[in-house]
């Protein structure tokens, strides 16, 4: 039997209370919606307070891509007292050149060093004038991205065509101070394994480049030390260079078999380019996704 809303003396249906699995339910519902207005506040917080270089942390870690080999070339002549190396291809702008030039015939040396796009400085030199000759590294700094001839100029007429190459590198800075690290005394020696000058780096994962010469022939093709060999211009066989983009910041050293002689070497080594600033105001990006079970 039914009983009417509107009789005091009976509890309609709808009155009764809620059973208790409903209370607990909506009970947890009030917490869960609690706890989430909670969270977005602190998350809101989080986000004001973080500093810029953490948040760019939690973003993206806006790490340096590294030196990497853009191009080589070992295609010279020589006119008077020039020597021309002839890039495939213009630098890339901002990118950094070098230049390794040895020389066992005679005392000609560089002077100068003009072309593609950059203002040359020579990073370091052993030159002994005796068996060995001149060994020289130079490089230029944020090339324009202008011209393919590489001019060397000589203290005197070219003789032959001295042992030469240049190379194209990025991820380097674009201007000193804190690109060139290491350039120590060059190395002179006699015996079966030349060697250029260690460098022991201020940075982890530095360009080390290296150039020996011998007053016998070499007799083996690739250079020691993990040093990858750079093609030069000429037909000696007296002079090896090579190169090591290092993922560590140990002591390298390239070195090089050869008939027992005498030998000289010299060596520098370039920093890569840091990582770029990270944002000063950028907002952190932070995802908080709270679970509950019942």
């Amino acid at each position: 039997m039914w009983t009417r809303r509107d009789d005091p003396g009976q509890a309609n249906a709808t009155d009764r209370p809620a059973p208790r699995r409903a209370r607990a339910a909506s009970t947890r519902s009030a917490a869960v919606r609690r706890v989430r207005t909670l969270l977005v506040g602190v998350v809101a917080a989080a986000a004001l307070a973080t500093p810029g270089w953490l948040t760019a942390s939690l973003q993206d870690a806006g790490a340096a891509p590294g030196i990497a080999l853009v191009q080589q070339s070992a295609a010279a002549t020589t006119l008077g007292a020039t020597e021309t190396v002839t890039l495939s291809s213009a630098p890339g702008a901002g990118h950094m050149l070098v230049l390794v030039w040895t020389n066992e015939a005679d005392l000609v040396t560089v002077t100068s060093v003009s072309g593609g796009g950059v203002t040359w400085v020579k990073a370091n030199q052993q030159n002994d004038n005796a068996n060995t000759g001149d060994n020289e590294v130079w490089y230029g700094l944020n090339s324009s991205g202008a011209g393919t001839a590489i001019t060397i100029n000589l203290s005197g007429p070219a003789t032959s065509l001295y042992s030469t190459a240049v190379l194209e590198f990025s991820g380097v800075p674009t201007a000193e101070p804190g690109v060139l690290d290491g350039k120590p005394a060059g190395t002179t020696g006699n015996g079966t394994t030349a060697v250029a000058p260690s460098i022991t780096p201020a940075v982890g994962n530095e360009l080390f480049v290296g150039l020996i010469s011998t007053s016998q022939a070499r007799t083996g093709s690739p250079p020691g030390g993990g040093f990858t060999a750079i093609p030069l211009a000429g037909p000696s066989t007296h002079n090896q260079a090579g190169f090591l983009i290092a993922t560590d910041p140990a002591a390298h050293q390239m070195s090089q078999t050869t008939v027992s002689g005498l030998f000289a070497g010299t060596a520098a080594s370039f920093e890569p380019a840091a990582a770029p600033a990270p944002p000063a105001s950028a907002p952190a990006t932070v995802v908080v996704t709270p679970r509950f079970t019942g």
